[in-house]
């Protein structure tokens, strides 16, 4: 394997080792937030919505 695809091969599982981070991440949230919600009987508040107008701000300027 020559150097050139050797570090194409290591950046390929180095992002795919962040990937599995960040979604470890999320199930470990959704966990507690599903733990929370099974004691108390009360889902956790909805975060905010974001309006068109707020997206569009940069389109309008």
């Amino acid at each position: 394997m020559d150097r050139q695809t050797a570090a194409a091969v290591a950046l390929a599982l180095a992002l795919l080792g962040v990937c599995a981070l960040l979604a470890r991440r999320e199930v470990a949230a959704n966990q507690r937030a599903y733990d929370a919600f099974v004691s108390t009987g009360t889902a956790p508040p909805a975060p905010p919505a974001v309006s068109g107008a707020t997206l569009n701000t940069q389109e309008r300027l």
